[in-house]
């Protein structure tokens, strides 16, 4: 069985922080993905110091960088099919 974790990470000069309200931990494929597309149109997050991640026990499955662009390294298009 598969445990998933989804948050958003500010990323600062020396570190990074999880940001308080953005985490959802769940053994559920369903809810991991509804948790994931939640945060990922989540208007509080709308900036590139953002990262969105989407962990399956501790290995990272998807990670989307706010405002990011295809082509980029964490980028995560709207309609992608997530497989869990």
């Amino acid at each position: 069985m598969y445990r998933y974790k989804i948050y958003v990470l500010k990323q600062r000069p020396g570190g990074s922080e999880r940001m308080q309200g953005s985490e959802t931990t769940t053994w559920y494929p369903d809810v991991a993905r509804a948790a994931f597309w939640a945060a990922y149109h989540d208007s509080r997050f709308q900036s590139r110091e953002f990262l969105l991640l989407l962990t399956s026990n501790h290995k990272q499955i998807a990670a989307y960088r706010f405002t990011s662009q295809p082509g980029e390294r964490d980028y995560v298009a709207p309609d992608k099919e997530l497989n869990l």
